[in-house]
């Protein structure tokens, strides 16, 4: 994806124009996701990536913004008003739900299932509840850039890196 040099409002665009011709709003579902935090160096970072279904409201959110077409929703890490108080977090996704009206799908509350990943010899690699339960034994391979994740870093000078997964 090229760049154009500029201001942070235009990578935004360049990165919703790549999203839209890429299809990762499938059905014209799905928002941007954007989590600001600071590296060790204290400049700024940006991962950015698109969700289809209604996760956001495990996460914190503290703002929105619009651009174009997409919705992006945005837990700045950095900032001081960044809170994980869960009365907080339902708060904000009443709020949050008009906004995002019929962008996503809804994920199914599956609380009583656990799903469970194995090694070849047999060993528990994690187990997830909420997921529906795995039938049979077997590895997940993910390829590609399913979410179109790509993440920026603001230089002190002025400049930025951009990383992808391929």
């Amino acid at each position: 994806m090229e760049i154009p040099q500029g201001d942070r409002v235009r990578i935004l665009m360049s990165y919703e124009a790549e999203s839209m011709k890429l299809n990762f709003f499938p059905n014209q579902k799905g928002v941007a996701m954007m989590e600001i935090t600071r590296n060790k160096d204290g400049e700024e970072v940006w991962d950015l990536y698109i969700e289809i279904d209604d996760r956001y409201r495990d996460l914190p959110i503290n703002k929105y913004s619009m651009m174009g077409h997409m919705l992006i929703l945005i837990t700045d890490r950095s900032a001081t008003t960044f809170s994980t108080d869960s009365l907080v977090r339902q708060e904000r996704n009443k709020c949050l739900e008009k906004i995002v009206g019929s962008r996503l799908y809804q994920r199914n509350d599956r609380s009583d299932d656990v799903s469970v990943a194995y090694t070849p010899a047999g060993k528990v690699i994690w187990e997830k509840p909420g997921i529906p339960k795995m039938k049979r034994r077997g590895m997940w391979i993910m390829l590609g850039n399913a979410k179109n994740q790509t993440i920026i870093t603001f230089k002190r000078d002025g400049t930025y890196t951009l990383q992808k997964s391929v």
